[in-house]
């Protein structure tokens, strides 16, 4: 892997990498040197290994971590391309997550908080109501903000927020209009504190008022789950989560870095 030159956006002039933007909270690439077969992060994965621990590249700390091997993603040295890892999903009971009150889950709690989701995937089976990734409330509660796919079609993107008094922001019920497929996509999610964007490839898919008036109260992050979703089912190769919402041109760059990055 190796970054690349690029110009503009919030991430300036030079070396480009997802740490170039500003509000990095957590960053996860499916590589021997951050997914370990161990919850205690020791034991570097090889091929076929399942990933009980999924370092946090960004310096937050915010590691994904899974107790239960039977629930955890298996780690492919070839997943995504040759000489590309990928983080397996599938689809049934995989889950990686973290609890409690780290930078992940603080830095999006609270009333109409931006943030953005840039994510390198492969898509294996399309579902009804498919989780990304999600935030929410065990206590329990209402809140939640998932980032999910749809099946109107052949998947497209879709945004879930509520709020602790159950109130749905307005983009739950709308979809994109990009068929997304199987197969390898990156996709990012943009929330500015009132409007949702969502990005397919080179196309901006969702524009939307998205806010809600009452506060989220958080304390799970999950990856490649949510509530009342089906679970994710395929192979994560990077995720890039900010506490800010991003440009079309920041994910551009995403888009670029990874297609040198990953080759493919």
């Amino acid at each position: 892997m190796f970054p690349t030159l690029w110009f503009g956006g919030s991430g300036g002039i030079g070396l480009w990498t997802p740490a170039s933007l500003s509000n990095l909270v957590a960053w996860y690439t499916a590589d021997i040197i951050y997914c370990y077969e161990d919850v205690a992060g020791v034991d570097p994965c090889e091929d076929g290994d399942p990933v009980a621990y999924w370092k946090d590249r960004s310096g937050g700390g915010n590691h994904l971590t899974q107790s239960t091997a039977g629930l955890c993603p298996t780690f492919h040295a070839n997943g995504w391309d040759t000489g590309v890892a990928a983080v397996d999903f599938d689809g049934g009971d995989d889950v990686l997550q973290i609890t409690g009150s780290p930078t992940l889950i603080t830095a999006m709690a609270g009333s109409d908080k931006p943030f953005s989701v840039f994510t390198t995937l492969q898509i294996d089976t399309i579902y009804l109501d498919t989780a990304i990734c999600c935030w929410d409330d065990t206590t329990p509660g209402s809140s939640l903000s998932l980032v999910r796919t749809d099946n109107p079609g052949s998947g497209r993107t879709h945004y879930t927020r509520t709020d602790a008094s159950g109130a749905n922001g307005a983009s739950n019920a709308l979809y994109g209009t990009v068929e997304i497929g199987t197969g390898h996509v990156r996709l990012g999610y943009c929330f500015d504190g009132a409007a949702f964007t969502t990005y397919v490839e080179d196309q901006t898919d969702i524009v939307a008022a998205s806010s809600n008036v009452g506060s989220l109260t958080l304390n799970r992050f999950r990856l490649g789950d949510g509530v009342g979703m089906n679970l994710f089912n395929g192979r994560f190769v990077d995720l890039a989560i900010y506490s800010s919402a991003k440009s079309a041109l920041d994910f551009s760059n995403y888009r670029s870095w990874s297609w040198t990055t990953f080759m493919s």
